[in-house]
């Protein structure tokens, strides 16, 4: 096997998967952040999101919206351009794979600290992700194939694994990479208000749970540099017009927004429009696919009858005009496991899915709980109807945005809408949906899925993976896994005073996709 190792510019071309993604966001600079701002100005960034985290534990993180909160209270152990996507070293600054892949050595850089003071060192990061590895939470199947983490000195550490995993290199620059501080990690305060390793402290005093989340940067943090935001707020949402109408009143400075909603500001010069290709895909995530709770979806004719119920191109036209573009498979353009023909390998057809649900003994119909939520709001009518057409009836159900990063692991839902990122790649996607993946909640898996993945994890070099990949992906859309709607690239308005810097390579939802703008 070939091995990959990682020092100084060098980095990875794989790059990270990232858990359900919004739709619509929301972040600014405050009023004091503009164009040629001198030194010894202060800036601010105001975030919006749709999601509020309900707890900061490291095991209990998730990487939607909330991540805006938890990456600038908690380090990260590798990070990702936002230019280029690429991996790069953060606070571990070399990264190696022995050659059978089962050690990844990762080197740590010198002179970093807790918000506490207290040294950031390999046994902070050893005890972080043991704990993580040995605690039942949102991250814990991320280790699935890690067996011990060790602090081999200072500044080395070493994950030793079971098999090679071809995708936990790329989780690091995510939740799975945090680095908490062991002396207080364990406190019930770590939930709300953590110790944490990143350039910003939470100042409680100004945070209100679930509504606003302010951030102040530390001075001390190594890197204090790269972060140009002197504070950071972190506003929840209730709904997308809210959002729009923060922006346009000038309250935030940066959004997503749906095409239909540019025409008020599309000639407006004070306002920057970009359109990020191909970063996303819109999906309804089948939850239950061994059928524990919900029996009817772990009957493959159910799932496929869910995918031909859809009318993707319906839901393109109506909703996504500019930025949709329809698909019923899972990996994106720019991997090895994308098959062109894949795409339209459930056309909608109401009758199919009628004559597939009555041989499965639901000639009569059936209903399938789904969380209502901001990022759902607009795909419910249209769904409602192209289910009922089909016989089923999907009963939407209000989730408040502090229960958003739940939904999947609550075992109260059928299915659930999601937008997620094509930026980990094949890795991200295969880690994301497949075995212990955060998409996977059932664990669902079957002879070709293990076979298919068996051979992924087989080579450290992804080329030779080429084709078992392809052969999962078929194989999941033809047993219908889930059912993908579409692929969107997100329409991000600025105005001026703030830079979004994520060309849609990294698609992260953390705070170095935001920077001061230039002067045009």
């Amino acid at each position: 096997m070939n091995h990959t190792a990682h020092r100084g510019a060098r980095r990875l071309a794989a790059v990270v998967a990232v858990g359900a993604v919004a739709a619509t966001l929301a972040a600014c600079a405050g009023p004091d952040t503009g164009e040629g701002a001198g030194e010894g100005e202060t800036h601010e960034l105001i975030i919006g999101s749709i999601g509020a985290p309900a707890n900061l534990d490291p095991a209990m993180l998730y990487e939607g919206q909330t991540a805006y909160i938890w990456s600038a209270v908690y380090d990260t152990l590798l990070a990702k351009d936002v230019e280029t996507g690429e991996i790069v070293g953060n606070a571990a600054e070399e990264w190696e794979y022995s050659e059978d892949g089962r050690v990844l050595t990762l080197t740590l850089r010198d002179g970093m600290t807790f918000s506490s003071g207290d040294p950031v060192d390999a046994e902070a990061v050893a005890a972080t992700m043991n704990r993580t590895r040995t605690t039942p939470g949102t991250q814990q199947g991320r280790f699935e194939s890690v067996e011990d983490v060790v602090a081999v000195d200072d500044s080395t550490v070493e994950v030793r694994f079971s098999e090679y995993d071809p995708a936990f290199v790329t989780t690091l620059v995510n939740a799975t990479g945090v680095i908490a501080d062991p002396a207080t990690v364990d406190a019930e305060q770590t939930k709300t208000d953590p110790t944490g390793s990143g350039p910003y402290t939470l100042d409680t005093e100004k945070t209100v749970a679930g509504s606003t989340y302010v951030l102040d940067k530390r001075d001390d943090y190594w890197n204090a540099e790269a972060f140009p935001f002197d504070s950071i707020t972190v506003r929840v949402f209730a709904d997308p017009t809210a959002t729009f109408n923060a922006l346009q009143a000038g309250e935030i400075y940066a959004s997503t927004v749906n095409p239909q909603q540019l025409g008020p500001i599309k000639t407006d010069p004070a306002y920057r429009v970009q359109q990020v290709s191909s970063a996303t895909i819109a999906e309804l995530i089948i939850l239950d696919r061994t059928g524990e709770k919900f029996p009817a979806l772990g009957d493959p004719r159910v799932r496929q009858a869910i995918n031909y119920a859809l009318d993707r191109d319906g839901i393109v036209k109506a909703l996504l005009p500019e930025t949709g573009t329809a698909t019923s498979q899972l990996f994106g353009p720019e991997g090895d496991a994308y098959d062109e023909s894949l795409d339209s390998y459930y056309e909608h057809d109401v009758d199919k899915a009628k004559e597939l649900l009555a041989e499965a003994g639901y000639a009569d119909g059936l209903t399938l709980p789904v969380p209502s939520t901001y990022m759902t709001t607009q795909f419910e009518p249209l769904l409602s109807q192209q289910f009922a057409d089909a016989g089923i009836t999907l009963d939407w159900i209000a989730t408040p945005p502090n229960e958003t990063d739940g939904i999947n692991f609550s075992g109260k839902y059928a299915m659930t809408i999601a937008f997620g990122s094509f930026t980990g790649g094949d890795p991200g996607i295969l880690e994301q949906n497949f075995g212990a993946g955060q998409n996977n909640p059932s664990g669902y898996t079957d002879a070709d899925l293990d076979a298919a993945t068996a051979e992924i994890e087989g080579t450290t070099d992804e080329s030779e993976a080429a084709d078992a990949y392809k052969a999962l992906n078929k194989h999941a859309v033809e047993i219908a896994l889930t059912a993908p709607i579409a692929r969107i690239d997100p329409v991000w308005v600025t105005r001026d005073g703030v830079a979004y810097l994520d060309t849609g390579k990294s698609g992260m939802n953390e705070i170095r996709v935001f920077g001061l703008a230039e002067s045009d």
